[in-house]
């Protein structure tokens, strides 16, 4: 997780595709959408998600993902990536990445990076390593190669 930690100290959550689960009065689980880039391509990277230990194992945790993934879909986003377990996130709609395909600031094991495509083709586009997108820089502002 500390991957995908150091990503989001670079720029804030999009509060818009952010959200939490509330029992009277509290917070019981929460979970956040960050602006990400990779290459050309675009997307949201969701997490955190926490509930509340006496709150696990209820359902809450999977309706906040489709939750996000619905406000990703009508925000126009092409693709939502995470780090996480495959058991869990799978049954939701996640796939491993390709090994090689992406990369990120910090070590993480590859087989817990997932993506969840919702425009054809943004994965492909997702390729090299992963940062913030309020700092990424688009292909076209890259030096020309000499």
């Amino acid at each position: 997780m500390l991957a995908a930690y150091k990503i989001r100290e670079s720029g804030g959550h999009d509060r818009s595709m952010s959200f939490v689960a509330v029992k009277g009065g509290t917070v019981i689980a929460s979970v956040r959408m960050t602006r990400v880039a990779a290459g050309a391509g675009r997307a949201m990277m969701l997490g955190p998600l926490a509930v509340r230990p006496a709150f696990k194992n209820l359902g809450i945790g999977r309706r906040l993902v489709a939750i996000a993934l619905e406000a990703a879909t009508k925000a126009g986003a092409p693709a939502v990536m995470l780090v996480g377990d495959e058991p869990y996130y799978g049954p939701l709609g996640f796939k491993r990445f390709p090994r090689g395909q992406i990369a990120m600031p910090r070590p993480v094991d590859l087989d817990r990076l997932l993506h969840h495509e919702i425009k054809p083709g943004a994965v492909a586009r997702f390729v090299g390593e992963v940062c913030h997108a309020d700092t990424a820089r688009l292909p076209e502002q890259l030096p020309a190669m000499a």
